[in-house]
Parts: C-alpha cells; structure tokens; sequence
C-alpha cells in the first residue's frame, strides 16, 4: 500500500507584535466560592480513598 500522501505546507503567516495581557488576565484571583468547593473536593476525594498529593 503507498503511503498516504501529505498536504503541501502553508506558508507561514507575517507574526504579529506581541501583546502584554494584564496581570489579572494571566493570573486570575481566587475567589472564597472557588477556595470553598476546591476543599469540599479535596475532602470528598479523601473520604473516597484517593491519594491527593
């Protein structure tokens, strides 16, 4: 069986300047509603006999 035949490359787009996102965008705040059910999962995974490390 010949080998299938592969697409002709793109040519490669003209790169744009990069951009600088906001420190907010990057690294999102923990809200107290995310903290409380990341625990209650921690615990529940715990209470099923999963490892958490």
């Amino acid at each position: 069986m010949p080998p299938p035949e592969t697409a002709p490359s793109k040519p490669s787009k003209p790169s744009k300047p990069s951009t600088t996102l906001p420190t907010s965008v990057l690294q999102p705040r923990e809200t107290p509603q995310a903290v409380s059910g990341l625990h209650r999962l921690h615990q529940h995974l715990k209470d099923k006999g999963w490892e958490i490390t």
